[in-house]
């Protein structure tokens, strides 16, 4: 018994290392190639096997050809000889599982070289496919003999960015002609077989812009757009200063309404074209969001006597202060459920908005400090309008 069991366990092993196996990579840009070894009798590598993939089709295609030799191979599995070879080794077409094309003048037989590398018992020896696979659903066709290359299409079903699946390698032939003449090149000679038993764990990598194209369009134009809007305003606000209340207003009021035509967009995503082209629109936005107008100083004075306020200076401190109140106010408008609540809020942030812009009325932008303290009072502002509005 403990004999018996060894025996099973040495073929069990056998069996797990008699097929080579080999992880690869392919994606529409990387096919893989590879050369291998071809008859017995004939060192050279003169079999290459190409494997690439098309995002277009979402087809994975593997062939195989020979430099030296046509090759033939069986595309259905478990294949008994006798069962597709009648007399005189000449294989029986028409006993094929599968739908072949063929020329009833071509003839094909089986050398006995051929013949003894399946054994003495050849007659039930089974004739395996060249390819077999899993984890991808191949693609049935009607086939020719003879082939001037084997290929085999499979259907990559999953659309995530990576599928995994397996092809194994099984047995080939080599045509060989026995004489150079019309009729002699119509009968085929299998002259040599080869079970090239090798496992490819392939991953496919699809392309993450595949599909995107008319979306990356979609964003440079509206980047387009949104340029030609924010450059129309510069424009008419050249120095950044206006002598008017009201043309100060206008400057607010334009860019609040480019603001809300032009928001930011959402830059999650594994293309890297349309992640370029959102982030460049994006900077496009921030530039907008730091576009700031002051009224000139020869007519804050008069203004500010005008409206009846106090002269004073302004203080980048407290801008700042009050930014990040409104930012904090708006975090707590969107957790807020209570629509009095967040009415509540609304009118805090407004009064802050309100009494800032007067300020800023009396003082304007004299330094770099007071800039950006204005800048952040301004993002905090616009993110208050684009959130609870």
């Amino acid at each position: 018994m403990r004999g018996f069991l060894l025996t099973i366990l040495c073929l069990c092993i056998s069996v797990s290392v008699a097929y080579g196996q080999k992880r690869v990579v392919v994606s529409a840009s990387q096919p893989y190639v590879e050369w291998l070894g071809g008859t017995p009798d004939v060192d050279s590598h003169d079999m290459c096997l190409r494997i690439s993939f098309a995002d277009s089709t979402g087809m994975l295609k593997v062939s195989l050809s020979s430099a030296n030799s046509r090759l033939f191979a069986f595309h259905s599995g478990g294949l008994v000889y006798k069962e597709i070879f009648g007399c005189c080794r000449r294989l029986k077409p028409e006993r094929l599982p599968y739908k072949i094309a063929y020329d009833p003048s071509n003839k094909f037989f089986m050398t006995g070289h051929s013949r003894k590398t399946l054994g003495p018992g050849f007659k039930e020896a089974i004739l395996h496919s060249w390819i077999e696979s899993s984890g991808a659903t191949p693609v049935s066709e009607e086939y020719t003999m003879p082939e001037d290359s084997l290929v085999q299409l499979f259907r990559i079903e999953s659309a995530s960015k990576e599928t995994d699946m397996m092809i194994r390698l099984r047995d080939i032939f080599f045509i060989e002609h026995h004489a150079s003449s019309p009729v002699a090149m119509k009968r085929h000679y299998l002259a040599s077989h080869k079970d090239l038993k090798t496992e490819y764990d392939v991953t496919v990598l699809r392309d993450p812009c595949f599909g995107e194209g008319d979306r990356i369009a979609a964003v440079k134009a509206r980047h387009k757009e949104a340029s030609a809007a924010i450059n129309g305003l510069e424009k008419t606000y050249p120095e950044g200063k206006v002598l008017s209340l009201e043309d100060f207003e206008d400057f607010q009021n334009t860019k609040n309404s480019l603001l809300q035509n032009y928001t930011k967009m959402d830059s999650v995503t594994d293309c890297p074209c349309l992640k370029d082209a959102i982030a460049a629109y994006n900077v496009c936005i921030d530039s907008l969001l730091n576009m700031c107008c002051t009224i000139s100083d020869d007519k804050r004075m008069e203004i500010v006597q005008n409206l009846g306020l106090d002269l004073q200076r302004i203080d980048a401190g407290w801008l700042y202060h009050c930014a990040r109140q409104i930012d904090e106010l708006t975090g707590q408008w969107c957790l807020e459920k209570s629509k009095s609540a967040k009415l509540s809020i609304v009118k805090q942030c407004e009064k802050l908005i309100d009494e800032a812009g007067k300020s800023t009325i009396r003082h304007g932008v004299l330094n770099d400090d007071d800039r950006k303290a204005l800048n952040s009072f301004i993002q905090a502002k616009e993110y208050f309008y684009h959130t609870c509005r």
